[in-house]
């Protein structure tokens, strides 16, 4: 007999996690539909007649749920349930507001409409008339003094930092953008205008200056945003007042702020900001050795011209010029000093009044005048010392300036031994004024009538002789002759000073140079001193010749 098994097939159902979240949004859907028709209900926005829940519109249409000896009898009664929003009966007046619940409300529900007390009932408050509850319109804030909205206007301020710490006047004058050794400018002064205020302020107008010591200076830097923030970067453009700062001094920098809100309505207001200036003569930071080259100086162009006139075309030309403006300097007996303590440069035409310097200023001095006749020169610092340089031939000639006085043979060879330094800098006077857009002042508080020049002019007569110094054989004729060639040279001083001239005599005796001699005299004031040159040769003949004496 055979058995045959039967499985009984089972139908279960597989309820997925997907399933089960879309069953629970249906509930959940279902369930706020029930609540929104309950609000309604409750709220008589749906009046069922019969829910023993009476509203307004109920008592309007006699529904059963509400008392006909109640509705609509012009009679507000509370103690039964009767509001100001349910009832008919209980209307508020025109100066209240229904707030049923609101602190201060009747037992109706009705509230009196107070300014100030914090709340913005429409039927009678708006921003036109209670700003204290209502609020502005956007750009106005409430004055509540006056409880009315007015126009905010923007709100600007500053916040400024500057570079200004020691800083020289001088460096102010002459190195306007603050630009240090490698070419970077650095402002003098830096703001920051921010806008504080809910509107725009339109057209911002910036005008800065230090009083005599700088040029006014503006520049429309356009709108500001509300929470904006603008940046402004100040370099001044100084005055000639700015050289009269001789001992550090405070300036006060004043900025003045113009502006417009966006209905053309003009704002201004300035504010101060004290700085220290050091004093011209002081070395500070962003100082550069070329700001003190003055070539256009009044001072200086007369002491060139007092020095002579040049050609400086040619190389012999410049080395011409620059030994003969040396020995001019050394003519004005100008000492030599060591360098005080504290570093202290002096202009050309301060040295020239003072008749003194330390190796900075002598340096200084001698490129300036040097630049005054167009000869190009530099500056050379080795460690502790400075020393001076100019161009010719395709050559830099090293002088060594505190050797001023001295011949100019001896200050190139001390300017030759120094510049074999290896630690040395060289400063191209005219590629640093590049470099640093460098502006030498053309005067500096000193008149050319201030100081008291030679003026040294040489004046030559010259002469010869031929005499026997041996009678020839048995006292006939002359056997040996002697030839004298004099240069009489008259150093004239028509200047108010006393001074030094140094010239070269040349004796030439057939056209060949026979004789060169430096010839260096000091004359007092409007005084004339004499020296004489001369030149002996023996000889047996007794032909004619030709001689001369010239000067350089």
């Amino acid at each position: 007999m055979h058995i045959r098994s039967m499985k009984k097939k089972n139908n279960n159902i597989s309820f997925s996690t997907s399933n089960i979240i879309k069953i629970l949004f249906i509930v959940l859907g279902f369930f706020a539909v029930i609540v929104s028709l309950v609000v309604l209900w409750y709220t008589g926005v749906i009046p069922v007649c019969g829910d023993n829940h009476c509203v307004p519109k109920e008592c309007a249409q006699g529904c059963c749920d509400c008392n006909p000896n109640l509705c609509q009898d012009s009679i507000c009664q509370p103690n039964v349930q009767e509001n100001c929003q349910n009832s008919p009966d209980c209307k508020c007046d025109i100066h209240e507001v229904c707030a049923i619940g609101r602190e201060g409300a009747d037992s109706a529900g009705c509230y009196e409409i107070k300014c100030s007390d914090g709340w913005c009932d429409n039927k009678k408050e708006d921003t036109s008339n209670c700003c204290l509850d209502c609020g502005c319109p956007a750009g106005y804030t409430c004055n509540k003094e006056k409880n009315e909205c007015q126009f905010s206007m923007p709100d600007l301020k500053i916040d400024y930092h500057s570079t200004a710490f020691q800083v020289s006047a001088s460096t102010l004058y002459s190195n306007r953008k603050l630009v240090d050794d490698e070419g970077e400018e650095h402002p003098f002064l830096m703001l920051r205008i921010k806008n504080n205020g809910v509107n725009i302020a339109k057209n911002v107008k910036i005008t800065v200056d230090m009083g005599e010591y700088t040029q006014e200076e503006s520049k429309n830097i356009g709108s500001i945003e509300p929470s904006g923030t603008v940046k402004y970067e100040w370099y001044p453009t100084a005055t000639e007042s700015m050289l009269n700062i001789k001992d550090d001094q405070s300036l006060l920098i004043t900025v003045k702020i113009t502006y417009q809100d966006e209905y053309g309505k003009e704002y201004s207001f300035d504010e101060s900001y004290g700085v220290e200036i050091l004093g011209r003569n002081t070395w500070g930071r962003y100082s550069a050795h070329s700001q003190y080259v003055t070539p256009l100086d009044n001072t200086v162009r007369q002491a060139v011209s007092s020095a002579g006139s040049f050609s400086t075309q040619t190389s012999d030309g410049i080395k011409q010029a620059a030994e003969t403006i040396w020995d001019f300097l050394g003519g004005l007996q100008i000492d030599y000093i060591s360098d005080p303590a504290r570093e202290y440069r002096q202009y050309p035409a301060e040295v020239l009044k003072t008749k003194r310097g330390d190796c900075d200023d002598l340096a200084t001095l001698y490129v300036s005048l040097l630049e005054s006749v167009g000869i190009s020169t530099s500056l050379i610092t080795i460690p502790g010392h400075m020393f001076a340089a100019f161009y010719a031939g395709g050559y830099i000639w090293p002088v060594e300036t505190t050797l001023i006085g001295s011949s100019f043979q001896s200050a190139l060879n001390a300017g030759i031994e120094n510049y074999n330094e290896e630690d040395k800098q060289i400063i191209k006077i005219q590629d640093e004024w590049k470099l640093r857009n460098i502006k030498t002042p053309a005067y500096v508080g000193i008149e050319a009538s201030q100081l008291e020049f030679p003026n040294i002019k040489v004046q030559l007569e010259q002469d010869a002789d031929m005499e026997c110094i041996e009678e020839g054989f048995m006292g006939i004729g002359c056997a040996l002759y002697r030839l004298t060639i004099e240069c009489n040279l008259d150093f004239i001083n028509t200047g108010i000073s006393k001074g030094q001239k140094c010239v070269n005599v040349l004796i030439y005796l057939d056209g060949d140079v026979v004789k060169s001699e430096d010839v260096c005299e000091t004359v007092g004031a409007e005084s004339t001193e004499h020296k004489k040159v001369k030149y002996t040769k023996d000889t047996t003949s007794s032909s004619s010749f030709t001689y001369l004496c010239r000067v350089n």
